[in-house]
C-alpha cells in the first residue's frame, strides 16, 4: 500500500497546483482496509495471471484487436433482445455479443466446444450498503460467473446469453454486496470469492473468459491543465481470454479490446455478424483515434 499511497498523494498534489485555481482539491481517502479487511481475501484476484489460469499473462501467440460500437448498432443489438430480455445494459448486450462471437471462434479455430465461464469484474462502489465515499481510492472490485457454457452445448442465442448474465448480475447484487458492516457478510464474500476464484485458478477442461468494463467512469472529465483528452484508450488488452470495454469520447458508442489465441483471433475477425454491427481496428490502428 505505501506506494500506491504515495502515487495518490503526488497525484493530490498536482492536482492542487494548477496556476488558474479551477482545478477542484482532491482528498483521497487511502483506508479501503478499513471497509474491506485483509482477512477477507479469498487467494487472488482475476486480474494477477498465472499457472494454469483462464487469463495467462500475454505471450507471442496472443492477439489484440479494438472493436468499435457506435450507439446505432447497440440500439440495434438491443432492439434484437429486448422482447426477450427486459432492459438489459449496453455492457451486458456487448459482453454477451462478443462472447458469443469468442465462443464461435473457439470452435472454429479448435474443432471443439469446451465448457466455458465468463468472469465479470464489478465495481462494488455503489453498490454496496451503506454506501462507499465517492473519495476513496483503490481497486474496489470483485467478480462473479456471468455466465457458463457446457462441454460440446451448441451456440446459444444471443438473448438467451443477455438473460444468462442480467439474472447472474441480479442474484449476485441480492446477495453480495447488502450491509458489509455486518459480521455475516465475510463469511458471505470469502464463500462467493472462493468459488468464483477457483473456477479461474483451476479451470481444468473448461476456457475461462474475463470481462471488465471502463463505461461510465468519467475519464474524458480529466483535465490537468492542458485541456480535456481528445481520445483514451489502451495500447492492448494485458491476457488472453480477455475483454475490456470503454465508451467512446461521444458517450454513446462503446470501445472494446479483445484478446485472444492467435488462431482464434483470426477465426474471429471474420465473424461476419461480429462485424457488421462494428468497425475492427488492426494493429496499425490501434493508436489511431475514432475518426
Amino acid at each position: 500500500m505505501a506506494s500506491l499511497t504515495n502515487f495518490m498523494n503526488d497525484w493530490a498534489s498536482i492536482s492542487r497546483s494548477s496556476d488558474d485555481g479551477d482545478l477542484p482539491v482532491v482528498s483521497p481517502e487511502i483506508n479501503g482496509v478499513s471497509y474491506f479487511p485483509p482477512e477477507l481475501d479469498a487467494g487472488g484476484d482475476p486480474s494477477g495471471g498465472g499457472h494454469g489460469s483462464g487469463t495467462e499473462r500475454r505471450d507471442e501467440n496472443v492477439i489484440s484487436k479494438r472493436l468499435v460500437f457506435e450507439g446505432s448498432k447497440i440500439a440495434a443489438l438491443k432492439a434484437m433482445v429486448c422482447e426477450e430480455v427486459e432492459n438489459p445494459t449496453r455492457v451486458q448486450i456487448l459482453t454477451a455479443f462478443i462472447y458469443k462471437a469468442v465462443l464461435s471462434a473457439k470452435y472454429s479455430a479448435t474443432g471443439s466446444r469446451p465448457a466455458t465461464s465468463l468472469l465479470q469484474l464489478i465495481n462494488v462502489r455503489r453498490r454496496v450498503e451503506p454506501p462507499l465515499p465517492e473519495t476513496l481510492t483503490g481497486n474496489i472490485i470483485t467478480f462473479f460467473i456471468a455466465s457458463s457454457t457446457a462441454a460440446e452445448q451448441r451456440e446459444m442465442e444471443l438473448c438467451n446469453m443477455v438473460g444468462d448474465m442480467k439474472t447472474s448480475f441480479e442474484e449476485f447484487c441480492k446477495t453480495f454486496p447488502r450491509n458489509y458492516r455486518d459480521e455475516a457478510w465475510s463469511s458471505l464474500h470469502k464463500l462467493h470469492a472462493k468459488e468464483s476464484m477457483e473456477t479461474w485458478r483451476n479451470p481444468g477442461e473448461r476456457s475461462v473468459y474475463t470481462c471488465t468494463s471502463w463505461c461510465r467512469f468519467p475519464m474524458y472529465e480529466a483535465d490537468f491543465g492542458w485541456g480535456k483528452p481528445e481520445w483514451i484508450t489502451v495500447p492492448e488488452a494485458p491476457w488472453k481470454n480477455m475483454i475490456l470495454l470503454m465508451d467512446a469520447k461521444n458517450g454513446d458508442g462503446i470501445e472494446a479490446m479483445v484478446s485472444l489465441d492467435k488462431e482464434e483471433m483470426a477465426a474471429f475477425e471474420q465473424n461476419q455478424e461480429l462485424l457488421s454491427f462494428c468497425e475492427l481496428k488492426t494493429a496499425a490502428q490501434m493508436l489511431s483515434p475514432i475518426a
